[in-house]
């Protein structure tokens, strides 16, 4: 759930596809529930939600390794992470690559969870998997800056 003013509720409303609304009589917010929320690339609203999410979907996995039993990284592993830190420089022959590993996988994963969701739309069950699939970059430049 996400509280939101009046004025902002009703532009969010024409946006999505909400389930139901709750109003909280003593602060006069909105919080909407739904079942899918996406936040396009570029997008600037909503931009808390899907750091939320993010969050979320980070702790979940790590929750389901510590859980899980085994604690060992295998190539077929479904549930886990990787960490990578690249140390790179203005001119590295990797430089471009490295820093354009976020971009690469979006350009990858958002093609396919929209295909999966076209053919979940066309094809509902009551039976999933929910598979949760998050990757995050920062970049530190030398500075120190980010």
């Amino acid at each position: 759930m996400c509280p939101c003013r009046q004025a902002e509720w009703r532009a969010i409303r024409e946006r999505a596809s909400l389930t139901w609304t709750i109003v909280d009589e003593r602060t006069h917010l909105s919080y909407c529930l739904t079942e899918q929320c996406l936040i396009p690339l570029g997008q600037a609203a909503g931009w808390e939600a899907a750091l939320v999410d993010h969050h979320r979907a980070v702790l979940t996995a790590l929750a389901a390794k510590v859980v899980g039993g085994s604690h060992v990284s295998r190539a077929s592993d479904e549930n886990g992470g990787t960490t990578l830190s690249f140390d790179v420089w203005r001119g590295h022959p990797h430089e471009a690559e490295v820093r354009q590993l976020l971009a690469g996988v979006r350009s990858e994963v958002i093609p396919l969870w929209e295909k999966v969701e076209a053919y979940n739309r066309e094809h509902p069950t009551e039976t999933t998997c929910k598979v949760n699939f998050y990757c995050g970059q920062h970049v530190v430049q030398e500075d120190g800056e980010t």
